[in-house]
């Protein structure tokens, strides 16, 4: 049963297809409460109150999840050393993003310490933080959810993570390790990125 507070954030889908022609769908918007889809109506009968939308014989269907895209890197540096600014290039990637039918979309950004450009450390984290205000600040039309890639021999960027997943910017961790071409690679370097890595829970 929907709470009163809650009775408002009802909205009736009018002359939504199913299998067998034109219905109208009466759907709960308010999410959080679990309930989703309240009830199916066929065309011509009395609608309950609440907001009602033409949909015009648009399907209605489930919002996609994308678990794993790197798509914000391409949207920043559109082409080789020419960036957009990070908070148009998400504002764009967001509308994009609902065109599409994705409701849910987690960005996978890549953290290193030999990197340039947007996956540098820092680079990285700074995204990881404005797509996150972006998130919070009422404009975006999908969720936003954050897939972090680190090299486990990245010091310097197994701290910037550390300290993200400390402020609860972080939906997914994975940690990554590579063999370095290098000779001189040092154990004391791969032992210390260990307790990084330990110290976050890995």
């Amino acid at each position: 049963m929907v709470s009163a507070a809650a009775r408002h954030r009802f909205a009736v889908f009018e002359n939504a297809p199913s299998g067998r022609g034109p219905h109208t769908w009466l759907v709960n918007l308010y999410f959080s409460d679990g309930e989703g889809i309240r009830d199916v109506l066929a065309a011509g009968v009395a609608l309950p109150r609440g907001r009602q939308i033409d949909v015009q014989g648009c399907l209605i269907t489930p919002g996609l999840v994308d678990l794993h895209c790197d798509a914000i890197e391409k949207c920043v540096e559109i082409r080789p050393k020419v960036f957009f600014d990070a908070d148009f290039a998400i504002s764009h990637l967001d509308h994009r993003l609902a065109t599409c039918g994705i409701t849910t979309f987690c960005h996978a950004i890549s953290f290193s310490d030999h990197e340039i450009g947007l996956r540098s450390s820092q680079a990285a984290a700074d995204l990881v933080a404005r797509i996150n205000a972006f998130g919070q600040g009422g404009w975006a039309s999908v969720h936003h959810r954050m897939h972090v890639r680190c090299d486990v021999h990245s010091p310097i960027s197994m701290n910037l993570v550390s300290g993200l997943i400390d402020r609860d910017l972080v939906d997914l961790l994975s940690i990554r390790r590579r063999r370095r071409r290098s000779p001189g690679y040092r154990m004391s370097e791969y032992g210390a990125s260990l307790a990084t890595l330990h110290a976050l829970g890995g």
